[in-house]
């Protein structure tokens, strides 16, 4: 006599090999399906059951949940009858009676309280009673089934009729012998033992029909799109629960065939499952086989355009992220085929060098290969082809010298900005072994291109910043020219005066001041030239009555005409050393327009809540067309050997300061520099709020 335990094996295992075969042929069709994720959802319900049915009639101490998992099962076959008589209706929704609306949920509702209260040995009602209810809530949901059948065939448009016949005998069939089942269940107060053993081969029979539905039926218009991820993980977790199941019943075999050794070999068994299964479920390349399956077998492209495209600009644009761009651009094209190294090499004026690596250790790279010649062979090759290369079909001619040593190289990417070539990128050998074909080929072209993009952009703005520290040095170079110039001219009237002057005590104790602040001011003009100062220092008190007399002290006294002819005892927040050198160059200015015959006035006070300083010279003046043009222009003077540099300094320092420099001259009447600063302690005063200094 046959066990009733290798009947029940044979049966349930048909039923789960039959569900995990139309699980797989529900995702070869996704895209083109508009039900596939009611389809799934019945699937795995059914799967669920089955499988639980083939390991015993008990789980983990859970006792009845085959029953539990059938009701689940045929309630998701229910659902899906539902949305696709409302697919195929065309009236809509009032295609679908109000009865079998609701009938599947109530009855499945009251199937499973009632094996919940069953197991729970709680009983409102009497024992006889829950044992009756439970079986005849089982039987509506089968009747239900097939009442949804019937009106799926009546309103089924006549296009549909080649699929639908199929889903009409395969679900008809699991519902009407579920119907038979329950019905024996209802009216003797117990399942038939045959039947229920019956039932798993039953319904790998219902799912081999079922199955020629779900194959005809890939011409559906597509209503609903799946992405690759969720598709992914809904393999990922099928392929893992189908893999516990067996190793569940494997633990459970060698449990009941093992004697005394039977609960060791089981716990031994389960926990090499479980850790085996975490070493896949952590290993890269598992999951590259994986993607690589899941593209090629239920895709009709091999990539999703719109995902690699979005996770390929996050990766160049990610400025949060540590990694080069270079490397960042390495790791985006190097991610679509899973591989998991590579390096790139972008072309400079010197030749083409290696500017960014990521995990080529074993690549082992001597110096050659950091730096390429101009004339390079693969280089030339990308330059001329603008194509991808296959590394591995190179012939021992065309292989370069560098190229021989890296063992691991699988493809070279060319990176073209305006048809120029920028690089390239040499990627490792993928995960996955992987042929590439013209759709792979386009993709990584397009992806180097715009890789190039990026790398010329941010080599163009290296070039500019590099530009732009340069023209910061030359500025400070001439400015501190200017300075010097002006330090020079004070030394030179200083050794003019020493001549008739070189007795008088008064005169010493000037000169070794003047030549004090030469010496300063050159000292500072050399730290400037250096970067040491930038040229807008920290703002700091400075007295004016002080500072206009030691300018005017500098600038020679009496001995050039030069007089302060009103001080104003206030302070102004400034760099002082700036400051002092506009000073400077507003009466160096005066000073030689008006000639060694000529007269200076210096003249400070006070204007509400600002501070004029006034020099006047009555020197030859300037015309208004030079005032317009001319004057706060660099390089354009108005005298001989004269810089251009001064006026225009002077008023790059008060526009800094928060104040302005105000000009008035007239030919033959000589000119007047006023330059206003804001009063220390006046930082609402209108001249910083329009300087946008608050």
């Amino acid at each position: 006599m046959v066990p009733l335990s290798l009947i029940l094996t044979v049966s349930y295992g048909a039923a789960t090999l039959a569900h995990v075969l139309l699980t797989v042929l529900i995702l070869a069709n996704w895209r083109r399906h508009p039900l596939t994720w009611l389809l799934l959802l019945a699937g795995m319900a059914g799967l669920a059951w089955a499988g639980s049915g083939l390991v015993g009639w008990s789980w983990f101490g859970i006792r009845g949940l085959p029953e539990f998992l059938g009701i689940a099962r045929d309630l998701a076959w229910c659902l899906f009858l539902q949305r696709l008589i409302l697919y195929l209706g065309a009236d809509g929704p009032g295609r679908l009676p109000a009865l079998l609306r609701w009938l599947p949920g109530l009855s499945a509702g009251l199937a499973l309280a009632g094996l919940l209260l069953l197991g729970s040995g709680t009983f409102p009602l009497p024992p006889e009673v829950l044992g009756r209810l439970v079986p005849v809530a089982q039987l509506a949901l089968a009747l239900a089934g097939i009442l949804l059948v019937e009106n799926m065939v009546l309103n089924c448009p006549p296009d549909f009729r080649w699929a639908a016949k199929y889903f009409a005998i395969g679900l008809g069939g699991l519902f009407l012998y579920d119907f038979l089942l329950y019905a024996d269940a209802a009216l003797f107060v117990r399942v038939s033992t045959e039947l229920a053993l019956a039932r798993g081969a039953v319904a790998a029979l219902a799912l081999a029909v079922i199955g020629v539905a779900v194959a005809r039926s890939a011409g559906w218009a597509p209503r609903i799109h799946v992405s690759r991820r969720i598709a992914f993980y809904s393999m990922s977790f099928l392929v893992a629960g189908c893999y516990l199941l067996v190793m569940a019943a494997a633990g459970f075999y060698a449990r009941r065939v093992g004697g005394d050794w039977g609960d060791f070999l089981g716990v031994l068994v389960l926990f090499c499952a479980i850790g085996l299964f975490a070493v896949l479920a952590a290993s890269g390349r598992a999951r590259a086989v994986a993607r690589r399956f899941l593209a090629e077998h239920f895709y009709s492209h091999r990539h999703d355009y719109r995902q690699e495209w979005r996770r390929f600009i996050d990766a160049l644009s990610q400025d949060g992220d540590r990694a080069d761009l270079g490397e960042r651009v390495i790791r985006a094209i190097a991610g679509i085929f899973e591989v998991p190294e590579g390096g790139l090499w972008l072309r400079t004026p010197y030749g083409v060098s290696l500017a960014a690596s990521w995990n080529i250790s074993r690549w082992r790279l001597d110096g050659a290969a950091m730096q390429l010649p101009p004339d390079d062979a693969l280089v030339a090759r990308l330059e001329r082809e603008r194509a991808l290369h296959d590394l591995t079909k190179l012939g021992e001619a065309e292989r370069p010298d560098w190229l021989a040593q890296v063992r691991r190289a699988w493809i070279a990417v060319p990176l073209v900005h305006r048809d120029a070539l920028v690089g390239f990128a040499v990627l490792g050998t993928p995960r996955v072994p992987t042929r590439l074909t013209e759709e792979d080929r386009q993709l990584l072209l397009l992806l180097g291109r715009q890789a190039g993009s990026y790398l010329a952009e941010r080599t163009l703005g290296e070039e500019l910043a590099e530009v732009r520290r340069f023209a910061a040095f030359s500025r400070r170079v001439t400015y501190a020219t200017h300075d010097l110039k002006n330090v020079a001219a004070q030394l030179s009237l200083l050794l003019d005066n020493a001549r008739r002057c070189k007795d008088d005590p008064a005169f010493i104790a000037d000169m070794l001041e003047t030549v004090r602040h030469a010496v300063d001011r050159a000292d500072v003009l050399l730290r400037r030239i250096g970067g040491g100062l930038d040229g807008n220092g920290a703002p700091e008190p400075a007295a004016v009555a002080d500072a206009l007399r030691q300018a005017v002290r500098r600038a020679g006294g009496g001995g050039r005409g030069v007089r302060l002819a009103g001080s104003v005892e206030a302070m102004v927040r400034v760099d002082v050393a700036e400051f002092t050198a506009a000073l400077d160059h507003l009466l160096a200015n005066a000073v030689e327009a008006a000639g060694p015959r000529g007269s200076i006035v210096v003249l400070g006070r006070r204007q509400e809540t600002a501070v004029v300083i006034e020099v006047q010279d009555d020197g030859a003046g300037m015309s208004p067309e030079f005032l317009r043009d001319g004057l706060f222009r660099p390089f354009r003077s108005g005298k001989p050997g004269g810089y251009g540099i001064g006026v225009f300094e002077v008023r790059d320092f008060a526009h800094r300061a928060g104040g302005r420099l105000e000009v008035e001259s007239r030919p033959g009447q000589g000119t007047t520099m006023r330059l206003v600063l804001p009063a220390d302690g006046a930082s609402d005063h209108p001249l910083k709020q329009a300087a946008g200094l608050d």
